[in-house]
């Protein structure tokens, strides 16, 4: 997107560009808060599999080391065989719902948003005269990022309703009426 900017034109800046640029910010931030919360959702998620593990592997190396004098062997290595058991379950699970991936990818998201929010805000908030880039390049740049954005981070209607894509499928409709 900085490529554009760069541009010496200062051109095609319609109120109809600026309102579409002006869409784009508020879904970017609204995906921006939707992702940050749904980091907050795994991060709070991992405790569960992380707390456990350390307190099990704290007690399989209390059970080792100290009960040898008041157990047999047998019984001892059984509770390690078991707790062992546990720990490596909560592990593989959490390795297997990519519990960490998914946080990193969520915070990444929310991350990349809120940056096209901010330039999108930052070219807005200038005169037109001082924009410094093509209005109709930057709407298409800002749209080509959020688009990829969106198809990258794999949200459903369900989970987030586009409120940009309703928008232009209403245009678009409104359009065809018309003719």
């Amino acid at each position: 997107m900085s490529s554009s900017i760069s541009s010496t034109s200062s051109s095609n800046w319609s109120k109809e560009v600026e309102r579409l640029l002006d869409q784009i910010r508020t879904n970017s931030i609204e995906l921006e808060k939707h992702h940050k919360l749904k980091y907050f959702a795994i991060k709070k998620l991992t405790v569960w599999f992380r707390v456990p593990v350390i307190v099990l592997s704290s007690i399989n190396a209390l059970v080792a080391v100290s009960l040898t004098q008041y157990l047999p062997q047998n019984i001892i290595s059984g509770t390690n065989a078991g707790i062992s058991f546990i720990i490596g379950t909560l592990t593989s699970i959490g390795l297997y719902l990519k519990i960490e991936d998914r946080a990193e990818g969520e915070l990444e998201a929310s991350r990349k948003y809120h940056v096209l929010a901010l330039n999108i805000f930052k070219i807005l908030s200038l005169k037109d005269s001082d924009r410094g880039v093509d209005g109709d390049i930057f709407l298409s740049t800002c749209f080509s990022e959020y688009i990829k954005l969106f198809e990258q981070s794999g949200l459903s209607d369900v989970e987030f309703m586009d409120k940009l894509k309703i928008e232009l499928i209403v245009g678009i409709e409104n359009i065809c009426v018309k003719e």
